[in-house]
């Protein structure tokens, strides 16, 4: 069964930093599941809300930061936002990355960053905005893609239509599971084996 550490370790450490992703990898994670959004001046950087106020010292919409000013916040811990280059060299192949696409505008850049990275075969892109999966896949049919269940789907037949590879749904049987705390379940799988 595949670990999947939610914006890292977000239990553990400020979410979806630097900081987070390295704990979850030193405790053992299959994968490192993150949030991206575009800056003012269009830079892909790794962070969930729509603005900064809950996980930085600053306040406002992401969407109105130039990149080297959001870059300035404090994330928690001293930690910066991170840019998604920045996760990929620090990923560097070792985990599964799981890119979640938070607002439309982010599947272009996201689809040719992975590209120049050549990581189509260590990254999925998924999102709760159906549409996006399909723009994504369709820029590129080797990125690895997978739709959240409770989102805005393309119709019933949420994965086929959106072309993903990965549907992302709580009660069915499962491959793997995401978590705040990856802790308890790389120890519980050690026991189990």
């Amino acid at each position: 069964m595949m670990i999947m550490g939610h914006r890292g370790a977000a239990a553990l450490e400020p979410e979806n930093t630097l900081l987070s992703i390295s704990r979850a990898m030193e405790i053992g994670v299959d994968a490192v599941e993150i949030d991206v959004r575009l800056t003012k001046d269009r830079a892909l950087v790794v962070i969930h809300d729509v603005t900064v106020d809950r996980t930085t010292n600053g306040t406002g919409p992401v969407s109105s930061y130039e990149l080297s000013d959001i870059r300035e916040l404090d994330a928690g811990k001293g930690e910066a936002i991170p840019t998604l280059q920045e996760v990929f060299d620090l990923i560097d192949s070792k985990v599964t990355l799981v890119v979640e696409l938070k607002e439309e505008g982010t599947e272009r850049s996201v689809v040719e960053l992975i590209e120049k990275n050549n990581l189509e075969e260590n990254v999925y892109v998924i999102s709760f905005w159906h549409e996006l999966v399909k723009a994504a896949k369709s820029i590129n049919s080797r990125i690895r893609t997978g739709v959240l269940l409770v989102g805005c789907p393309t119709d019933s037949c949420v994965a086929t239509h959106a072309f993903a590879d990965a549907l992302v749904m709580k009660y069915m049987g499962v491959d793997g599971i995401g978590t705040n705390d990856p802790r308890v379940l790389v120890e519980y799988l050690r026991v189990e084996r």
